[in-house]
């Protein structure tokens, strides 16, 4: 059966003319684009370990972190809108019950147009707050961002050896469990949380699509599109609200 076939058939089952739909994105969208991963890993072949986004080197060696930080910032600055953006404005515009959960943090979605019904789950590299713990006689603390009053700003971003915001992780949680779709976009095995989160609604027999060149359900999505995701997206985005379309208007017709 043809992806547009069962697309119909799942859009037929949730059976509702505004469902509400949860899109879970991965970091594969931004590696299609050439963004690397942030990754303690692979530091020490091209950078200090020092420059590692965690909470013990933010730290202790604040002014490297916030130099890499800096680096990603003028990294997503020249990144032009791809086709994967854009369809998910597309989706957020069509849908006025899909919300999108990422784990991207390189805030590319707000600056190509994604503004409303959107969790950054880990934060955002182009915001900032006040770093509580930093003891100023680690460093030369003006060297690095600080606030009007003289405080250390950090990125306000969930770093390694930090826990997730709980309140993000709360509402996250709510809307998996609410969901009458769940979509992934490019989830890799290297995010325990948002792999995971299918899993546990998929116990309440929610559908599941997931969307990814390298996928990693195996057998338990209702739908799995293995496909580079800029190539994809599009078509299963104009696929999915035509089929949306067609059947809110039969829903219409059989109250009428």
């Amino acid at each position: 059966m043809d992806m547009y076939s069962q697309l119909n058939n799942i859009i037929s089952s949730i059976n509702k003319a505004e469902p509400n739909i949860l899109v879970i994105t991965g970091n594969l969208i931004e590696e299609e684009l050439g963004l690397k991963t942030i990754d303690c890993d692979n530091y020490l072949d091209s950078l200090l370990i020092e420059s590692c986004l965690n909470y013990s080197n933010l730290l202790n060696y604040p002014e490297n972190v916030w130099q890499y930080v800096h680096q990603k910032q003028k990294e997503v600055k020249d990144i032009t809108k791809s086709p994967s953006h854009e369809s998910l404005n597309v989706l957020i515009e069509s849908f006025p019950e899909l919300y999108i959960v990422t784990q991207n943090i390189y805030g590319l979605y707000k600056k190509f147009g994604v503004k409303n019904r959107l969790i950054e789950l880990y934060g955002n590299i182009f915001n900032s707050k006040v770093l509580r713990d930093f003891n100023s006689s680690n460093v030369y603390h003006w060297s690095i961002p600080h606030n009007q009053k003289g405080q250390v700003l950090r990125p306000n971003i969930t770093l390694f050896e930090e826990d997730f915001d709980h309140n993000k992780y709360i509402y996250t949680l709510g809307l998996a469990f609410q969901a009458d779709l769940i979509i992934t976009i490019g989830v890799g095995q290297s995010d325990a949380f948002l792999m995971n989160l299918p899993l546990t609604a998929h116990q309440y027999k929610i559908p599941l699509i997931e969307i990814s060149p390298s996928p990693i359900y195996g057998k338990l999505p209702t739908l799995t599109i293995k496909e580079r995701i800029s190539m994809i997206l599009p078509i299963f985005t104009t696929s999915l609200i035509e089929i949306q379309e067609h059947h809110t208007k039969k829903l219409i017709q059989q109250k009428t």
